[in-house]
């Protein structure tokens, strides 16, 4: 699969940066809660916790998990025999298949994102010598048409952006990181134009670098990986948030008893903190 993760691995060693030499993968399959559990997350300002044992979703090499609460649907990009990256979505997380995507040519798939009312899938595609970010509309759980590519995102080979929140007022909000600066920058997409809204260097955020961030749902939360700027060398899931849209978000510090993973994804609520290492999608589960 053709992704940026190699430059993160480089950084720090595959081992370490999932760092699964502290947890236990689980496989929890027959015992797994749905994707829309219930759960509440903490005030603005405090931090979720997860349990430092991770729980087996499916045994397969997907990246970019994310999942929509309302529909009970999920999708990601996962390996399909070559250095590229095949589309899968489905009714759950442990049923997904590939999916059908019509309306746009492309040569690969680098990241896919979907969003919380499980309507659209946000893609990156590459097609020729040029990359785009494309929004794709559901027909049903595996067929999806496409619909436009996003205005003013960053098209760099290695840039990415995050799940999409739920659109409020007509408006979603959503934030990419650019791989050559690792810095981040947040967007407003109204369906026809994309707006720069906010934009954060490493140091706004007190971290080196920022890596696979993703937004909540609400907008209020930012996960992502990255080494905190006075403390070690290492390199650690982060966590910052904020009380509205409106404001930017805190500074960024260590997500505690979290995995360190490449690619997190926090489900609506703070229930499950998903991602993806050794050949497997898995999650953290909220304490």
């Amino acid at each position: 699969m053709r992704t940026a993760v190699c430059a993160a691995i480089a950084l720090q060693g595959c081992n370490w940066v999932y760092d699964l030499r502290t947890t236990e993968l689980i496989d929890a399959a027959i015992y797994d809660a749905p994707i829309d559990a219930p759960f509440e997350c903490p005030p603005i300002g405090t931090q979720p916790e997860f349990s430092p044992l991770v729980q087996q979703v499916i045994p397969r090499n997907c990246q970019y998990f994310t999942a929509s609460p309302d529909l009970g649907t999920a999708a990601a990009l996962c390996d399909d025999g070559t250095q590229d990256g095949r589309i899968e979505t489905g009714p759950s997380a442990q049923e997904l298949s590939p999916a059908v995507l019509s309306g746009a040519p492309a040569e690969f798939f680098t990241s896919v994102r979907l969003t919380p009312e499980g309507d659209e899938l946000w893609v990156r595609r590459v097609s020729g010598t040029f990359a785009f970010v494309s929004v794709y509309t559901r027909v049903d759980d595996q067929t999806w048409l496409y619909a436009r590519d996003l205005t003013a995102v960053g098209t760099a080979f290695d840039d990415r952006v995050s799940a999409p929140t739920r659109k409020v007022g007509g408006v979603r909000r959503f934030v990419q990181w650019t791989f050559n600066s690792f810095d981040l920058r947040e967007f407003a997409d109204d369906g026809v134009t994309t707006s720069l809204v906010h934009a954060y260097t490493a140091g706004d955020l007190d971290t080196n670098y920022v890596l696979y961030p993703n937004v909540s749902s609400d907008g209020l939360r930012l996960v992502f990986l990255g080494e905190p700027r006075m403390g070690p060398a290492i390199a650690v899931t982060m966590y910052a948030d904020r009380a509205t849209t409106d404001q930017l978000f805190s500074t960024a510090a260590p997500l505690r008893a979290a995995p360190v993973v490449l690619d997190p994804f926090l489900t609506e609520g703070c229930g499950k903190l998903y991602t993806s290492g050794l050949g497997s999608l898995f999650y953290a589960p909220q304490k």
